[in-house]
């Protein structure tokens, strides 16, 4: 669920009157009834107020602040760029911009924190910021466990209808904990399996999401491949979800000890204790983002592991080298190239778009079967979660699928 458009008057309307009554020297008691008035002219979705060409004010109220931005997807997380106004005579503080109607996004207010965090300080910096108080549609984050508020834009649609729906119940997740012989410490895993177990079925296809916690709490992945299931839209799989190091921090050293704790470690564990097929054609790796850069470089070094990928918004900062050097790799030793899904933000960069763009080509040239799709946003889970539908389609479809 997300905040969307109800009609009230426009946000022009209140700031012109409360620029009006303060110079009339009004008592800031009175122009705070005028916001409260303002604010419950919204019904029960009261902020940010969005009008009819995509024009979206955010409104944050505090008589202490000196300074707060709003930050988070298009926004960007720079809060000298998206700094609020303080009106004169009360406690409002807004900003207002344009925004594509088809877009859904996560934001906070960056309160008194007015610096732009470097890399080394994003986390303790994100985890300072606050979701909006005046909307109650929020949505989990990760790196650091933090809130932020949902903003959909009338043009988007109804969002996370498969989140909602009453007749599948909640799904089970196990933990498992697995000795890393590259290393030397442990790794957690949570494991989904079918809500019901075949007797028909003795190995089940599966996948692994790197930065798992990031696809069960902000992705709801449990919920979401029960619902497919039961509606008959994918086969039942086994799914693996492997806790992994801050995306907003991994590097290519730390790819590559993922890559060999879970061909060496993983893989090896969970085939001996769940019901999963060993076939390389049934198991798929998952990332976003920068994972979506480690998920697609797995796929390749490990050909004879994972014969599929899903690739959201794969990063252009990392492993970009590695990955055009192993497709051409394969492509000499005349290895099949892994099933791959790949999707970007409409709203992400340039770059962003022919780095994606670049990758489809080479993973065709190289006769790789792919499926691509761009959604309305600049990545992150509101986005991830509802492409990553599309994605189990295409390598667990029940239309795609060999018959278990």
């Amino acid at each position: 669920m997300s905040a969307t458009a109800h009609f009230r008057p426009t946000f022009t309307d209140l700031r012109a009157e409360i620029e009006r009554r303060v110079a009339q020297g009004e008592p800031e008691d009175s122009i705070a009834q005028l916001v409260d008035q303002f604010l419950a002219a919204g019904g029960g979705l009261p902020a940010p107020v969005i009008e009819y060409d995509g024009t979206v004010t955010w409104i944050y109220r505090d008589s202490a602040a000196h300074h707060v931005a709003v930050v988070g997807d298009i926004l960007g997380y720079d809060p000298t760029q998206t700094h609020m106004t303080k009106l004169a005579g009360c406690d409002v503080f807004y900003l207002t911009v344009q925004l594509p109607l088809d877009t859904q996004i996560a934001y906070a207010f960056c309160v008194d924190q007015p610096s732009p965090p470097d890399a080394a300080d994003i986390e303790p910096w994100l985890a300072h910021c606050r979701p909006d108080p005046l909307n109650p549609y929020q949505v989990l984050a990760t790196h650091p466990l933090r809130l932020m508020s949902v903003l959909t834009m009338p043009g988007a649609g109804e969002p996370d209808t498969m989140l909602h729906r009453s007749s599948i119940p909640s799904p089970a997740v196990a933990l498992g904990v697995i000795p890393g012989s590259h290393t030397g410490r442990l790794h957690r895993v949570w494991v989904h399996t079918p809500a019901e177990l075949h007797s028909a079925i003795s190995r089940y296809p599966v996948c692994y999401f790197l930065d798992g916690e990031s696809y069960l709490l902000a992705g709801h992945m449990p919920h979401i491949l029960d619902t497919l299931v039961a509606e008959g839209e994918i086969v039942p799989c086994v799914a693996v979800f492997v806790e992994t190091p801050s995306a907003l921090s991994i590097d290519a050293v730390d790819a590559v000890q993922i890559e060999q704790t879970l061909i060496h470690d993983i893989v090896p564990w969970i085939d001996t204790h769940y019901p999963t097929s060993t076939d390389p054609r049934d198991r798929v790796i998952c990332g976003a983002h920068r994972y979506a850069s480690v998920a697609l470089h797995t796929a390749l070094v490990a050909a004879d592991t994972f014969g599929g990928v899903i690739a959201q918004s794969p990063a252009l900062d990392i492993l970009t080298t590695e990955i055009a050097r192993q497709i051409a790799a394969l492509l000499t030793e005349n290895v099949n190239l892994p099933r791959s899904y790949l999707d970007v933000g409409r709203y992400e960069s340039i770059a962003a778009h022919q780095y994606v763009h670049s990758l489809c080509n080479a993973l065709m040239t190289g006769g790789a079967e792919l499926s691509y799709q761009e959604f309305p946003g600049d990545g992150g889970f509101l986005g991830w979660r509802s492409t990553a539908v599309d994605a189990l389609r295409t390598h667990f479809g029940t239309a795609t699928m060999p018959e278990l």
